[in-house]
């Protein structure tokens, strides 16, 4: 969240927080599901959603470099980063 807030975040980040955990962990349903290892969505639904994925670290990766917060820049943008190399892998498969 950029490290603008130390110690714990205000509830309004909190929440958007909690959001992106729903995210991530759909995100890892998706990415599971397009590489065989669940088959509750189509082809197509994980196709489109790896897409945004790969928008999404990319943009991550970005935003994390920028940050002024020296723990998410030199832990969070290398993540993203790995995250974007291994769903354009996952999406060619």
């Amino acid at each position: 969240m950029g490290g603008i807030h130390p110690g714990v975040l205000p509830k309004p980040y909190r929440i958007a927080a909690l959001i992106q955990s729903f995210l991530i962990t759909f995100n890892i349903i998706v990415v599971l599901n397009h590489a065989g290892l669940f088959h509750f969505l189509s082809e197509s639904f994980t196709n489109g959603w790896l897409w945004v994925i790969m928008i999404m670290m990319g943009l991550s990766t970005v935003m994390n470099l920028v940050t002024k917060s020296h723990k998410e820049r030199n832990l969070w943008a290398p993540i993203a980063f790995i995250v974007l190399v291994c769903s354009i892998l996952i999406y060619s498969l």
